[in-house]
């Protein structure tokens, strides 16, 4: 590559278009991983005493710093999520992971001070995530009793 590297310059292209080169070129080949990889999606979940304890009871979801707060909550059926963005970038809210095709309920976009609310009809645990931020804002829950 560090050859590959010399002769672009030698033939002329400017440097910032070798370091791209170099950089597409490593992401294909598997040297660099920016994040895009797939998640594993969860295998079917059964509740424990552990997760129904470590989930607040709440129907409000604060993001903020790039993260949802709290990350898991339980509610009951029939029940209504609020997520309110308090951060000045926008963010989503989305069913599911990342690699996903199909989602439950995806909020769009929505900017600071903004709200989005989903009903759950059915018991369960929804996992969710942050389309634009799906690197750092990945695997929050809601358990539904």
């Amino acid at each position: 590559m560090v050859e590959a590297a010399h002769l672009a310059v030698q033939v002329g292209l400017p440097m910032h278009r070798v370091y791209a080169m170099s950089l597409a070129c490593a992401c294909l080949l598997g040297c660099v991983d920016l994040g895009t990889r797939e998640r594993p999606v969860p295998q079917a979940w059964t509740p424990d005493a552990a997760v129904e304890a470590a989930a607040v009871a709440t129907r409000s979801v604060t993001i903020r710093s790039i993260r949802f707060y709290p990350e898991a909550i339980r509610i009951g059926a029939g029940e209504t999520v609020t997520w309110t963005n308090m951060d000045p970038v926008v963010h989503t809210v989305t069913e599911g992971w990342p690699a996903q095709a199909q989602h439950l309920f995806d909020s769009q976009r929505f900017s600071t001070g903004e709200v989005f609310e989903h009903t759950f009809t059915n018991p369960g645990l929804y996992y969710y995530y942050c389309r634009p931020h799906a690197a750092q804002m990945f695997g929050a829950r809601v358990y539904v009793e």
